[in-house]
């Protein structure tokens, strides 16, 4: 029973994590990306949705090795490009 729990607590855990870093990577304007020399807002929007709709598709097996993978990009997204586009696009 325990188990189940802490699948589900993992599982949501995940879930918010990827729909943060998707919706954060919509509000940026694509010209934040390009002036920080990292990947354009486009590919940062398909990685980030695959990882979330990934993780949706197999809701009926919470915590996948695919779906620990996947959290790898909105990692990267939330700790490296969020806060270089952010301070691009405060000194715009």
């Amino acid at each position: 029973m325990f188990e189940q729990y802490a699948a589900l607590v993992a599982l949501l855990g995940m879930l918010v994590i990827k729909a943060v870093a998707l919706t954060n990577a919509l509000l940026w304007p694509s010209s934040a990306y390009a002036l920080t020399r990292k990947w354009s807002k486009l590919r940062w929007l398909a990685l980030l949705a695959f990882a979330l709709g990934t993780d949706v598709l197999l809701l009926r097996h919470p915590v996948t090795p695919i779906s620990v993978v996947l959290l790898v990009p909105p990692l990267v997204y939330l700790l490296d490009v969020r806060p270089a586009v952010s301070a691009v696009t405060r000194r715009v």
